[in-house]
């Protein structure tokens, strides 16, 4: 865990209940349209977490106490949507507030150099820029450092444990003068999922000894897992699953020489390893709003806690998030808590993309926006809001695209990239019953489902009005 801070109120090994200002956001109450600035925006970014797993969103397991207790004084966006499965692309679409295959073509992966980003445009307008990472696909490597001061992607695959008190020293030596952005992130609810004691076997038993034992202890070995069995290598599951849709459906994986089943021992014990780093995210982020209260700090600035992506745990047959476009992949949890907190917790239900994130602080901050960004501002008039939007759309790099109605119908197709140059007659001329596609919920929006996919691709064109 991290360390005692030295800030001279730092310390605390309990976190207190969290303060909760005056600020007049509350349903029913005035609110100014045009606040002043905020002395910082934090965004918190907690890697792989499944919205179904805060208690907020509905969980009874009690997992999340600290996530529960700052959605009472938050705006939660119950229908927030990641426009990506993947770690690296997530955070592109997050950063520029387009998708990820606007940014930069799949092949490459990350952000183009001169790419504008959230960070970049606050640093344009004064703002100090900062951002600590748990290195491994948000490595500058990828990019992702556009518009920051300071990067520190040091802590490789890391936790918010690791990560935090990286933050807290930067936040010490800031100009406190000057407005700030900071970025957190940690890996805490990625592979392996076997967390530190005693958050590790919280949620499974430490004596089962079947095959889910070993995969929940060893890094990366549950991204090996689809169709209910352990390929035994990421190389065969990625060709398998670029492959799967030119052949009938009933071949799967399991058909694989080499493969090992798993149980539904294996299943219930993975997903209760799962549950244990829940827990043990959770409480960093208790650590880290401690530390924010004992700065003085915490109702000062915008607070964002959101995950850029959630993780298959069997559903599917799969422990994975790069496999698949679905809900258990792509719903995530956005809460957002104003300077001073919320008397009363603000539920908002409508579609909400994490397209939105950087539109809605660089409002906030009153920056201009991105011409071309696809997201739109969360804070209208000084309210909170979701915008009218009828679809959520997102991408994947392993040859998918997908579509979400409001009322929760999808449409997956799968087999060509985003940036192919016949991807767009391909959408439309495709038969909807062959292995291309695969509706989740009412069969009879297929084609509805299909022509919002076409029109959202053809959107992406270059000069296209977004």
């Amino acid at each position: 865990m991290t360390q005692p801070s030295s800030h001279p109120r730092a310390g605390r090994l309990t976190l207190p209940p969290l303060l909760v200002g005056g600020l007049l956001l509350a349903v029913g109450c005035a609110a100014d349209p045009h606040p002043a600035p905020p002395a910082g925006v934090i965004v918190v970014s907690m890697d792989t977490l499944r919205a179904d797993r805060v208690g907020a969103w509905g969980h009874p397991g009690g997992l999340t106490p600290n996530l529960d207790r700052l959605a009472r004084e938050s705006v939660r966006f119950s229908q927030a949507y990641a426009q990506a499965n993947e770690t690296v692309l997530s955070h592109a679409s997050l950063f520029t507030s387009r998708y990820a295959s606007e940014v930069a073509p799949f092949s490459e992966m990350g952000l183009a150099q001169g790419t504008p980003t959230l960070a970049g445009r606050l640093h344009g307008a004064g703002w100090q820029t900062a951002a600590v990472v748990a290195g491994g696909h948000l490595s500058r490597a990828f990019g992702l450092d556009a518009g920051f001061d300071h990067y520190d992607d040091t802590a490789d695959w890391g936790s918010l444990t690791d990560t935090t008190p990286r933050a807290l020293q930067w936040l010490d030596a800031r100009d406190p003068s000057r407005p700030f952005f900071l970025f957190l992130h940690g890996y805490d609810t990625h592979d392996r999922y076997l967390k530190p004691t005693p958050f590790g076997y919280s949620r499974a038993d430490a004596a089962y000894v079947g095959l889910g034992r070993d995969l929940g202890r060893t890094p990366g070995a549950v991204s090996r897992v689809a169709d209910g069995v352990s390929s035994g290598g990421s190389d065969r599951l990625e060709v398998w699953s670029v492959d799967r849709v030119r052949l009938d459906r009933g071949a799967g994986l399991a058909s694989v020489p080499g493969t090992q089943p798993l149980s539904p021992a294996d299943l219930s014990h993975l997903a209760a390893l799962y549950d244990g780093s829940v827990a043990w995210a959770d409480a960093a982020v208790g650590l880290w709003l401690g530390e924010l209260e004992a700065r003085d700090l915490l109702d000062d600035v915008w607070l964002v806690v959101l995950s850029d992506h959630g993780h298959e745990l069997g559903e599917h047959g799969a422990f994975h998030h790069r496999l698949s476009l679905s809900d258990t992949t792509l719903h995530v949890p956005l809460l957002v808590r104003p300077p001073g907190g919320l008397a009363e917790p603000v539920v908002v239900d409508g579609l909400v993309d994490l397209l939105d994130v950087a539109p809605t602080l660089l409002a906030l901050a009153g920056v201009p926006a991105d011409p071309q960004a696809r997201g739109r501002p969360l804070w209208v008039d000084g309210r909170p809001t979701a915008p009218d939007r009828t679809h959520t759309l997102a991408e994947g790099r392993l040859r998918l695209l997908s579509v979400r109605s409001a009322t929760g119908d999808r449409l997956t197709a799968e087999g060509l990239s985003a940036d192919h140059p016949e991807l767009e007659r391909w959408l439309a001329e495709t038969p909807l019953r062959g292995p291309a596609f695969a509706v989740d919920g009412d069969a009879a929006q297929g084609p509805s489902l299909r022509r919002a996919l076409v029109d959202w691709r053809v959107s992406l064109r270059p000069g296209a009005t977004p």
